[in-house]
């Protein structure tokens, strides 16, 4: 078990509440939860299956053995749907980071099957309820599943800053000087803070020139520049949302950029934040690629 999922489960209450209450009046479509890498969806969703009061599947694509495992589900879902009746059960399937798995050409396909299946479940079993959730760390799926009615689209953010400074200390910060600065540059982002502490020993400095050499080994600066986007680049440092389509569509795809006008599960809009990078449609993933990028814009 990663270092992740031993630490204790903080925050997320409200994330909580919304999938309980959904959960026991079921949604007629799938749920898609998306947001930025490292926000912490998978440990979300297996938190909540883990004390969820009725049947509960969790589908972790990355870890099936084969791609057909991944989009039949597990022979856990088949022996019950076979064998178990579940007339009045309430159900809940969470399939966790497929996009990885079929890649971003079928996961709108997927997505129309994960359909298909609730309402035959819905249809033949007649479960009091069920719930459908799938997650993705790919901010540039969210164009495939945005132009279909049969799912919800919900966005998750990263952590706030008391709920932040709660994982924060499970991890023997040096200083709360160290705590304040790795806010500053992962914006709340939980697996940062993970790799900062673990990985880095709590070396930020390090750290982030890690992060700018992965940007850098990107080849964005490269193409920002053949496609002439140089300049608006540096304003889209400051200001997300003063972005062209062609520039936001590059930074998406690299998971540095994400649109964020979708609601949160709880039916919340994300408040625009100038110090962390998040405007009214547009957020930088994280605060860091904001900064490594002014340097790398810098020095080319």
């Amino acid at each position: 078990m990663t270092l992740e999922y031993r630490l204790r489960f903080v925050g997320r209450a409200s994330e909580i509440s919304a999938l309980e209450l959904l959960s026991n009046k079921g949604a007629p479509t799938p749920i898609y939860l998306y947001g930025p890498e490292g926000c912490g969806k998978s440990r979300l969703v297996r938190e909540f299956v883990s004390y969820f009061s009725g049947l509960s599947v969790y589908v972790d694509a990355i870890e099936e053995s084969n791609l057909s495992g991944a989009i039949m589900f597990s022979p856990i879902l088949k022996e019950v749907l076979l064998k178990r009746s579940l007339r009045d059960v309430r159900i809940f399937i969470a399939v966790d980071d497929v996009s990885k798995v079929i890649g971003l050409g079928k996961i709108d396909l997927y997505i129309k099957w994960l359909y298909e299946l609730l309402w035959k479940i819905r249809t033949e079993h007649k479960p009091k309820s069920i719930l459908i959730v799938a997650t993705t760390s790919e901010a540039s799926s969210l164009r495939a599943i945005a132009k279909h009615s049969y799912a919800d689209v919900r966005l998750i953010w990263n952590l706030n800053e008391v709920d932040f400074w709660k994982l924060a200390s499970q991890l023997n910060p040096p200083s709360d000087s160290d705590v304040e600065m790795a806010w500053k540059y992962t914006g709340g982002n939980p697996r940062m803070l993970i790799d900062i502490a673990e990985r880095y020993n709590w070396n930020i400095g390090m750290w982030m020139r890690a992060v700018r050499k992965r940007v850098e080994a990107m080849g964005v600066i490269e193409r920002v520049k053949s496609r002439n986007l140089f300049f608006e680049l540096r304003r889209v440092i400051e200001e997300p949302d003063e972005i062209s389509f062609d520039l936001a569509e590059l930074l998406i795809d690299e998971n540095l950029l994400i649109n964020k006008s979708a609601l949160t599960l709880d039916d919340k809009e994300i408040e625009k934040n100038p110090d962390l990078g998040i405007g009214r449609k547009y957020a930088w993933q994280a605060p860091v690629y904001r900064y490594v990028i002014d340097q790398l814009l810098q020095i080319s």
